[in-house]
């Protein structure tokens, strides 16, 4: 089995985040009868946890682990199935048995419409921050761009006196001076 490398680390938490966001959306825009949804009571741990696991996978791009970013075709579909598979699990706890009818509910559809975008805005937030990473490795320590206006000027002594041309006899030829 393989490990989850850092992109994975950083993408699957911000896809989730956006999936439950889209979901918490989607319920607050069509008004409907709660199902199941006592468990959001544990949203700011989930939410806790989600960082975390952003802040070690952005620790660890910075300490050079690269991965193979999410693929985009799970980007787009890890959000979809999983909504589905949530809401559908919501009702049959709720209800007792298997709501066959969840699909064509508005809320449903609009929280699966919401998918999208919001995995989009994670996707780019999460290419935002890898870019930082990558932007705090590769920078060199510079000294502050300040010290260098704080440097004095070389003394005029240091610089070697300049000798016109005419008086070390290189002159050459001129016109003739007219007088």
């Amino acid at each position: 089995m393989e490990r989850l490398r850092p992109a994975w680390l950083l993408g699957l938490p911000l896809l989730a985040v956006a999936w439950l966001s889209a979901h918490a959306l989607a319920y607050e825009l069509v008004p409907t009868e709660e199902h199941g949804h006592g468990y959001l009571a544990q949203a700011p741990l989930f939410l806790t946890l989600c960082a975390a696991t952003v802040s070690v996978a952005l620790a660890a791009r910075i300490a050079g682990r690269r991965g193979r970013a999410l693929p985009g075709w799970l980007a787009g579909a890890l959000p979809l199935l999983g909504f589905a598979v949530q809401e559908h699990l919501e009702r049959a706890l709720a209800l007792g048995g298997m709501p066959w009818g969840t699909a064509i509910e508005p809320v449903f559809l609009l929280g699966l419409v919401l998918q999208l975008p919001f995995a989009v805005a994670a996707l780019l937030v999460a290419r935002a921050l890898t870019a930082l990473a990558d932007a705090v490795t590769e920078r060199p320590a510079a000294r502050p761009r300040f010290a260098a206006r704080l440097a004095s000027p070389r003394p005029a002594w240091t610089e070697p006196a300049r000798v016109p041309v005419l008086a070390r006899g290189w002159a050459g030829r001129a016109p003739p001076v007219r007088t």
